[in-house]
């Protein structure tokens, strides 16, 4: 395939036997990735979910725009020029967004890591023709940005969340904070919905949100919330900010978690 990737190419994938003690099912293609993950007869892990969208915004008859992931764009943007100056100095971690999300389709989250440059993110390395494109793409993409080591490491990955905490947000923008993580968890079905939400919820006061990049629709932007287990990214700075990455992880859950490290962590006696 000339880009890599076929827009229309999607896979469904099952790990183990559909209704025994464990077992799981993934849909995935290009912009979605769904993972699923059942023990004893209950969904455990509902993540990574990851939506994207190009266009994010594509104007129709009318003209009317289509958005299907606005709610993810929009709460996102209405939280953070809510901020006053000293919140948005807590808030903004960086004047420049990334090219993708931080986290990229790593397996696990670890402490400092950063995002995936575009060669680098497929299961392995194309031929020299096509790799090369991949690297001229990313080049091209940081220069246009001016994005520098600085700055993605003032955005790598930690387990103390950066940005600006949920204690430090008036009532106002608490609510407007809720409503955002609402958009992800209402990406699955209502039988899940609740008990990711009080998972949320039970998180919340760890919440930090963080943003890079401009705040004007149209610039490039970045946030992040993160809080206990819960990481949810979004990025939209490709083709004229108008290309949509967007995941919430579990930080403990993602792929139904670790059960043979849990089970030595509190199954075995050590010193």
């Amino acid at each position: 395939r000339e880009r890599g990737r076929d827009p229309l190419l999607y896979y469904v994938s099952v790990f183990g036997d559909p209704g025994s003690d464990a077992w799981s099912w993934r849909f995935g293609g290009h912009h979605l990735s769904l993972h699923y993950v059942v023990s004893d007869g209950q969904v455990i892990s509902t993540t990574p979910l990851f939506f994207g969208a190009d266009p994010a915004n594509a104007v129709l008859l009318g003209p009317h725009l289509d958005r299907p992931l606005a709610g993810a764009e929009d709460f996102g943007r209405e939280l953070v020029r809510s901020l006053n100056d000293e919140q948005r100095a807590k808030a903004l971690v960086s004047g420049v967004a990334p090219t993708d999300l931080i986290g990229g389709n790593h397996t696990r989250l670890k402490e400092g890591q950063g995002f995936l440059r575009l060669p680098e993110v497929w299961r392995g390395r194309f031929e020299a023709e096509l790799d090369g494109f991949f690297e001229r793409v990313q080049q091209s993409m940081e220069d246009e940005l001016g994005l520098t080591d600085a700055h993605l490491d003032a955005l790598s990955f930690t387990r103390q969340p950066k940005g600006i905490a949920a204690a430090d947000l008036s009532a106002g923008q608490r609510e407007i904070c809720r409503a955002l993580l609402d958009v992800y968890i209402g990406r699955v079905h209502d039988d899940l919905a609740d008990a990711q939400s009080q998972k949320m919820e039970n998180s919340f006061e760890e919440m930090h949100f963080l943003w890079a990049g401009g705040l004007e629709a149209g610039e490039p932007h970045y946030y992040r919330l993160q809080g206990g287990d819960v990481f949810v990214e979004y990025d939209n700075t490709a083709r004229d900010a108008n290309h949509l990455h967007s995941v919430w992880r579990d930080i403990s859950m993602d792929f139904g978690g670790d059960p043979l490290a849990e089970h030595y962590s509190h199954g075995h006696d050590h010193n």
